[in-house]
């Protein structure tokens, strides 16, 4: 892995976000709980330091000088952009920058402080966006600082999209400034006010017509999924799914952190490719084995016990072995 692009097309939006998500929660996910309960940890594993520093590589460097716009006349708001325009998907980028001084003990308190500074400044752009539209909502992907009311061009949907309230969720959790509980709570009652149907929710065609409001007939499964939950995880006790103990998948699953649990060196799982006889060897619970023994498979499948007290098991040419 180098980080080097392969084309011009380059961005943090739809196609690379998890990507770059991944490269800073697995090894989150594998790291220890600090001594003082902060979230932080030592990177020794070489696959999660190659991670590390691709991420800073693709995330960091680049940051603020291709992916943020600062607001005229308040340095303390940017909006989180590609290629110059401000995209809703791109507002993850707050909460994963809060997580990202996390990762390495070694990171000096006044880098992190400048990066959490910037997640700061990217979300209140995010909200920017939301609070400068009459619905409250904020748009799919816009030009910022233009100087028309409402703005021109763009994609002015709002599709009911999670990376705004996720960063708020993020946000608040690292700092349990209630701020960002307002800024969800304003979320919410416009998704309560504009949204909500008889039948669900629905998405905006405009979220800078107030007079003549068009709902969208759709409302994706991330909805619930994701935004919902993060709203709902954004109110709860500050001490449920905490961020010490759980890290979220792009998906918004929460997933245990290891917490000092040895990172095997020499992974197990499909260490041999598909070769001409079709063998894979794997690692096979015995329990599963034991079921496809006695079940219908028993024709597909031969399991045995082998002299070494593990468990070979046949499945029309996949070897796997407990």
């Amino acid at each position: 892995m180098t980080g080097e692009p392969v084309n011009s097309q380059v961005g943090l939006g739809s196609g690379s976000d998890s990507f770059v998500e991944y490269l800073l929660k697995v090894p989150l996910l594998s790291c220890n709980k600090s001594v003082d309960g902060s979230l932080a940890c030592d990177i020794d594993h070489p696959v999660l330091n190659e991670m590390i520093q691709l991420y800073h590589q693709i995330l960091n460097l680049p940051l603020k000088s291709k992916h943020t716009v600062t607001k005229e006349g308040d340095t303390s708001i940017a909006y989180p952009v590609d290629n110059l325009r401000y995209h809703q998907l791109l507002c993850f980028l707050p909460g994963l920058i809060a997580l990202e001084p996390a990762v390495r003990k070694q990171v000096a308190d006044e880098e992190g402080g400048h990066k959490f500074a910037l997640a700061t400044s990217l979300v209140e752009g995010c909200h920017e966006m939301y609070h400068q539209s009459p619905l409250g909502l904020g748009p799919e992907e816009l030009m910022p600082n233009q100087k028309v009311d409402p703005p021109v061009g763009g994609d002015l949907r709002y599709l009911l999209r999670p990376e705004y309230v996720e960063s708020l969720f993020v946000m608040y959790r690292r700092t349990g400034n209630q701020k960002y509980q307002e800024m969800g709570w304003e979320v919410f009652q416009s998704l309560e006010r504009f949204c909500k149907t008889d039948l669900g929710y629905a998405g905006i065609k405009n979220v800078y017509k107030s007079d003549d409001i068009e709902r969208i007939d759709d409302m994706p499964s991330y909805f619930v999924a994701e935004t919902l939950k993060y709203l709902l995880l954004l109110f709860g006790p500050d001490d449920f799914v905490t961020l010490d103990q759980f890290v979220f998948t792009t998906e918004a699953h929460p997933l245990r952190r290891l917490q000092g649990k040895e990172i095997p060196k020499k992974f197990l799982y499909f260490q041999t490719e598909l070769a001409s006889n079709k063998t894979v060897q794997a690692p096979f619970p015995w329990f599963l084995a034991a079921l496809l023994a006695v079940s219908d498979t028993l024709q597909y499948a031969k399991v045995t016990l082998t002299t070494e007290g593990s468990l070979d098991l046949v499945i029309v040419g996949i070897d796997l072995q407990w």
